[in-house]
Parts: C-alpha cells; sequence; structure tokens
C-alpha cells in the first residue's frame, strides 16, 4: 500500500478558508506528521544461522507497524516502508553462547549483497562468551512502493548458532521526505 505525504497547500491571498479546507490544509498533514510510519518487530522463535551464512532474519511478532508494511507469515523477514522517503533503522540479532568466531548483522535493500550505509552496516561483537548481540544502525532512503529491508545475520562458530528470539528485534522510523 503506497501512502502520499500529505501535501502542502498554496491558496491564493483573500481565499475564504472553510472546514474541508483546514481539513485537507492543516489536519490531514498534522496527523500525519504526528504518527508518521513506524515499526518495530521482534523475533519469538530462535532461528538458525548457519556458520558463515549471511541469513536473512525473520520477524514474527509485530510490536507496532504503524502503516502496514510488515506481515508476521508471509516475507517475514522483509519490512516495506509504504511512504517514500528516509527511514532510521535499527536493528539487533542476539546468538546463543559460544566462545568462537564472530557475530554480525546488518540491513540490505531489495535484497542485495551489499549494505546499505558502506561502512555503517555491519558491527562485530567482542563479547562472544555472553550472548552477543551485534546491532547496527543506518539512514536509508526509499521508493514507498516497491523498495523493501531486511536484517541480515552472520557469524562464524564452526557451526549452526541460534539466534536468541527475546533479544533480536528491527526498528524502522520515518525522518524525512
Amino acid at each position: 500500500m503506497t501512502v502520499p505525504i500529505p501535501p502542502l497547500t498554496d491558496r491564493p491571498a483573500g481565499t475564504r478558508l472553510t472546514s474541508d479546507m483546514y481539513r485537507q490544509d492543516v489536519t490531514t498533514t498534522a496527523t500525519f506528521l504526528t504518527k508518521p510510519p513506524v515499526f518495530l518487530s521482534v523475533q519469538t522463535a530462535a532461528q538458525s544461522i548457519g556458520n558463515t551464512t549471511v541469513t536473512s532474519i525473520a520477524m514474527n511478532s509485530t510490536v507496532v507497524d504503524s502503516y502496514n508494511g510488515h506481515s508476521d507469515t508471509v516475507n517475514n523477514t522483509r519490512y516495506a516502508p509504504p511512504i517514500a522517503g528516509w527511514y532510521l533503522l535499527i536493528g539487533s540479532v542476539s546468538f546463543a553462547v559460544n566462545a568462537t568466531g564472530n557475530r554480525l548483522c546488518e540491513f540490505r535493500k531489495n535484497g542485495s549483497g551489499a549494505t546499505l550505509a558502506l561502512g555503517q552496516g555491519a558491527m562485530p561483537t567482542t563479547d562472544i562468551g555472553n550472548n552477543p548481540t551485534p546491532r547496527t544502525m543506518t539512514i536509508a532512503q526509499f521508493n514507498g512502493t516497491s523498495d523493501y529491508v531486511e536484517l541480515v545475520a552472520f557469524q562464524s562458530s564452526g557451526g549452526a548458532l541460534n539466534t536468541v528470539p527475546s533479544q533480536s528485534g528491527f526498528a524502522a522510523i520515518w525522518m524525512h521526505a
């Protein structure tokens, strides 16, 4: 569902303001600006991440999705921002305790093999003995129609590791047109 940002109306000087005009010019825009797209989803079931395999993280419990950009059952690794603009993306993936290798997470746009923001996409964890939880944050632009974003994880422990669901999540907040 594509939702446009309410336009600012330029009315000629001396135009008599009616209740419909006020609703269109002020109320609709103010409502959007006070209730912009916000998304937060978390895992409620562990997910196995294979050794040295980049894996999209399934988010199966939506906390808030004000403009319906995510489904907990269909393509539940994706958030499709429904309004064009710049979004703040925040994600974390917690792994089961294992003292070997690295843990990373990053955002990818439209399934591409490159990180969304070069140099900002992945943060290796140094605390691999206690439920390591790498986090990532970036700002990215989306077209509001066909773009989507996924939180992906990578680990190199030597074998598959499960995520820790209560500590793995993904948020997106609309910032600017």
